[in-house]
């Protein structure tokens, strides 16, 4: 399973694509939940432009699959 999400790194607005997505998930480097999102179609965005610059971690869920990838929010997570 592979779900684009761009851009990376991003100023603070993160769009994600793909198939039967159904949450959303977003923590800082520290585990903690940013943004949480219940969805139901194909594209999503995320806005994190309130939020500091750094490391992230999407955590995209379907029905039978959950996939993690790192975000970098600023200039190198600057």
């Amino acid at each position: 399973m592979t779900y684009p999400r761009y851009p990376n790194p991003t100023d603070g607005i993160i769009t994600i694509v793909g198939e039967n997505i159904n949450k959303i998930i977003v923590t800082d480097i520290n585990g903690k939940i940013i943004k949480q999102k219940l969805i139901s179609g194909k594209v999503s965005t995320i806005d994190l432009t309130e939020n500091p610059n750094g490391i992230y971690f999407v955590k995209v869920e379907t029905k039978n699959e959950t996939l993690i990838k790192k975000i970098i929010k600023g200039k190198a997570g600057l």
